[in-house]
């Protein structure tokens, strides 16, 4: 190792603490340390991953929107990943559109990982010794189990909970936000955004209801859907949807802003400055970068 070597290496170091200082980077999930899915019993027994801290380095935040092309007096972002749950994945819709969205962005990750290591899961709604359904929120877990078809789902609480797993801060929450808003703060800047909806955009209705751990009741909307949001224009919103074969689908904007609407408005997008904070180890090795799963 020479002198400039050595000279690098030292001040590469004091960079990474300073950083820690003025940004924040906190604590994460090393990938080869988090693949013990968080499951709960109803009874409520949290079975935690472990979490390790890791010295970080800030990096400039990218400008996403070279990936965006006009279309029809909209946009579409392009090269984004597709995965579709036609295989083993039955009901974890939510998972492979954060999967795409992850790895969009340059995240190593792929939907078993995903699903084994970050997804909090809860058990199915269960009779008490009152004669009534319990289980836990899906705004706080995924309810049953995503690989099989009689599942329920998660809302974007819970996928807000995995994405901390990786970075705390990393998934942003959007709730009660216009579409026209998010199109604007994100879409048009090349950033994809997973959206809340209803399975081919079909009519919600409710299905079970349930008790909540505290005490309230709940009742789970159907069919409860989530997707890629990828572009629009001036009829369509467009998306890579686990649920189609195609890369990217459109759908009508009346029927989507409907499905958004009975799905109680719910989106999550990425934090662009937790997304510089991320570790190197989180990264698509650049030979895997055009590598789909």
């Amino acid at each position: 190792m020479n002198r400039n070597h050595v000279a690098l290496c030292v001040i590469s170091s004091l960079c990474c603490i300073l950083s820690i200082f003025l940004f924040g980077c906190g604590e994460e999930i090393h990938p080869e340390e988090s693949l013990a899915t968080e499951k709960v019993s109803l009874a409520g027994t949290d079975n935690t991953t472990t979490t390790v801290t890791e010295t970080t380095t800030t990096l400039t935040t990218i400008d996403w929107s070279f990936q965006t092309t006009e279309q029809n007096n909209g946009v579409l972002i392009q090269n984004v990943p597709h995965y579709t749950q036609f295989t083993s994945y039955k009901t974890a819709c939510e998972s492979l559109a954060t999967v795409a969205m992850l790895r969009y962005f340059g995240i190593d990750m792929t939907p078993d990982e995903f699903l084994d290591g970050f997804l909090p899961i809860a058990d199915y709604p269960q009779n008490g010794k009152d004669n009534q359904l319990h289980a836990e929120s899906p705004w706080e877990y995924f309810i049953g189990d995503p690989m099989r078809e009689d599942a329920f789902g998660c809302y974007n609480g819970a996928i807000v909970r995995a994405l901390d797993k990786i970075k705390t801060g990393l998934g942003i929450a959007l709730n009660n936000q216009s579409l026209d808003k998010i199109c604007k703060n994100y879409i048009d800047k090349g950033q994809p955004v997973v959206l809340w909806a209803t399975m081919y955009m079909a009519n919600a209705k409710e299905s079970f209801t349930w008790i909540l751990p505290n005490d309230e009741e709940y009742t789970f909307i159907t069919p409860e859907h989530a997707l890629l949001l990828v572009g629009y224009d001036e009829k369509n919103y467009y998306f890579s949807d686990s649920l189609q074969y195609g890369e990217t689908y459109g759908y009508r904007k009346d029927a989507v802003e409907k499905a958004y609407d009975a799905m109680s408005k719910q989106a999550v997008a990425i934090d662009q400055e937790v997304l510089a904070c991320i570790p190197e180890f989180w990264k698509i090795p650049e030979n895997e970068e055009n590598e789909e799963d």
